[in-house]
């Protein structure tokens, strides 16, 4: 058995132990809740970072997005300026087409020219020869004139010798006396009518309205060929110039189309370029235009179509009627299945109005269709669809604005050529009529001359007798 010094000692230590134990659970405690304290500060610091950073990449992302947005925006202005680009390319093109075509033309005009003054030179030449006829057949008119009075006062004098040897003369009967006063009053007759049909001077009023017509012409070939020359001088700066105006005539009419589309009118779009295109070029209206008209909803004259007259004699059809709207459509729509949609609508009313003027087109070979937008002219003839190959086997020929003013400015300068033209026909056919006339009073004035002396003859014949 213990002693109680032992049993002390062992509860001491007991104690000791169990003071020790709940201490070590305490250090324990302690540095756990440190521990766990630490522990806690870090995660909130970790927190508050996180939340930071949570932050500065909502701020980076809200700046991606507005920096994707204005990239969309800028890739957008791209792709227009792309497709401005395109149209500005496909206009230079053009430009170069138009200065080679004008080129072209320039060198027909020049040769047109050439041939109008070689025409004028062998008519200047056909002119003198006949100006010097005409004034040796009035020297010999004149001189025949002479002649003529000088033969009619003798026959006078012998007339009145007859009368008085037809007094003086005895044994004559009556009866012959009065055939010979018949004789004599018909010589003399004949003889005045010869007299006054040999001074008619209507040749020599129309040899000089000939020549007033000549010296016009001349004035008129000479200043055209001053005008060629001009041109061609200067003809490098005239193309230029020439593209400068259609290129604003092209931005007049997207200005106009602007103006339509604003007033909701772009279906009189047609009608108006018509009338705008009327108006720039120097086409006479009385004469080469013929315009179909029809009052529309606001009371104003809109055109259908328009007849321009050729000068080989046949005529040229344009319609106006072919509207905007659906294209205006497409243009303006944004969502990509929506804007397919509305290009299928352009497509099939564009196919649609090539169709109905087919149809109504009449014997003429072709006609021709204003598109009013460039544009949409080639939206409409780039598409899959090939709607310009369509319209040219349907006998439709599809014209922009600028094409058009170019046609008819042709035309015009077509119709100055011809008009020269039918001015040199009718001198050249003056001048032969004039020509045939000298002949015919040459041969009259042979024939009097011929009379005369058998005249003479006769008279003399008669005194003698």
């Amino acid at each position: 058995m213990l002693t109680d010094e032992s049993q002390l000692l062992f509860a001491a230590g007991v104690l000791i132990a169990f003071v020790l134990a709940i201490a070590l659970l305490v250090i324990i405690f302690i540095s756990r809740i440190k521990f766990l304290k630490n522990r806690l500060f870090d995660t909130l610091e970790v927190s508050a970072d996180k939340d930071k950073k949570i932050t500065e990449l909502q701020q980076k992302l809200e700046e991606v997005e507005s920096k994707e947005e204005r990239l969309g925006q800028e890739l957008q202005r791209f792709d227009d300026t792309k497709v401005l680009l395109k149209s500005k390319k496909a206009l230079i093109v053009k430009i170069e087409e138009k200065m080679s075509l004008l080129e072209k033309q320039e060198r027909q005009h020049l040769n047109t020219v050439e041939t109008y003054s070689k025409e004028f030179q062998t008519l200047s030449y056909r002119y003198k020869s006949l100006k010097r006829r005409n004034e040796f057949l009035v020297d010999e008119n004149k001189q025949l004139r002479a002649e003529n009075t000088k033969i009619l006062m003798r026959v006078r004098e012998q007339e009145r010798r007859i009368f008085e040897r037809l007094k003086s003369l005895q044994g004559n009967s009556r009866e012959r006396r009065i055939e010979i006063e018949k004789q004599a009053e018909g010589i003399f007759e004949k003889n005045q009518q010869l007299f006054e049909s040999v001074r008619d001077d209507a040749l020599l009023e129309s040899v000089a309205s000939f020549s007033d017509e000549i010296f016009q012409y001349h004035e008129t070939i000479i200043s055209s060929f001053k005008e060629s020359l001009e041109r061609e001088r200067d003809m490098q700066s005239d193309i230029v110039s020439q593209a400068e105006s259609r290129q604003k005539a092209e931005e007049r009419v997207e200005t106009l189309l602007e103006r339509l589309k604003d007033k909701e009118r772009l279906g009189d779009s047609g009608s108006e370029v018509m009338k705008y295109i009327v108006h720039l070029s120097d086409i006479d209206s009385k004469s080469w235009l013929h315009l179909k008209m029809e009052k529309s909803h606001e009371d104003a004259e809109q055109i259908l179509s328009a007849e321009i007259a050729l000068p080989n004699g046949h005529k040229l059809e344009i319609d106006t009627t072919f509207s905007l709207e659906s294209y205006e459509i497409y243009r303006q729509t944004g969502d990509h299945t929506q804007k397919e949609q509305a290009l299928a609508l352009f497509l099939k009313s564009f196919r649609e109005h090539v169709e109905s003027l087919s149809q109504k087109k009449t014997n003429r070979q072709h006609s021709w269709m204003l598109v009013a937008s460039n544009e949409a002219m080639q939206t409409a003839c780039k598409h899959k669809e090939k709607l310009c190959d369509f319209s040219s086997q349907k006998g439709i020929i599809l014209v922009s604005p600028s094409a058009l003013l170019a046609a008819i400015e042709r035309i015009v300068t077509l119709w100055k050529y011809q008009e020269h033209y039918d001015l040199a026909m009718q001198l050249i056919s003056k001048a032969e009529a004039i020509e045939e006339a000298f002949v015919d009073d040459a041969k009259t004035i042979g024939n009097v001359s011929q009379r005369l002396e058998m005249i003479q003859e006769s008279l003399s014949t008669k005194t003698n007798t």
